[in-house]
């Protein structure tokens, strides 16, 4: 059993459920507290996106043109599955298609939102960990926050 920072009251509470199976628990916090492509964007040319119920703020960035994603970047604060879910995002979409980037954002958001298992362990391959979240419904949007955020910043480079 980990304890984590509640964001409401300060207090730390258990975090109980299958997130520490099969190692996911492991990952989602290297993530957090060693997130990949993390810090200063360096451009005004980010998208940024809120969770209002619990305060996580996505700013995400990359260079985008009509095949291939790259340089893909975060920035802002959140809590532990935010930031990991970002880290994991950004590691495994460098310099990718654009193509590939959107079909991984609408499988990842789909395989958090449903109850039903995705097309197969390897579509997600290490972001399969996310999925642990589906335990704790008031944390999917946690998960998925910067999918969506990828999902803006796609829609802009159209």
């Amino acid at each position: 059993m980990v304890a984590r920072q509640s964001q409401r009251c300060g207090q730390a509470r258990p975090w109980h459920g299958s997130v520490s199976a099969g190692g996911y628990h492991d990952t989602l916090l290297e993530h957090y507290r060693n997130p990949r492509h993390f810090g200063e964007l360096c451009t005004d040319d980010f998208v940024e996106i809120r969770n209002p119920l619990c305060g996580d703020v996505v700013q995400l960035t990359g260079e985008v043109d009509s095949e291939q994603l790259r340089n893909l970047r975060f920035n802002g604060k959140g809590c532990a599955i935010c930031t990991a879910s970002a880290s994991l995002m950004c590691s495994a979409l460098q310099d990718v298609a654009v193509t590939e980037a959107k079909a991984s954002a609408a499988t990842l958001i789909a395989a958090v939102e449903s109850r039903d298992p995705p097309a197969g362990p390897a579509a997600l391959a290490e972001l399969a960990c996310l999925l642990t979240v589906r335990d704790f419904p008031m944390r999917l949007k946690c998960a998925t926050l910067p999918w969506t955020a990828l999902e803006k910043l796609l829609a802009q480079g159209e």
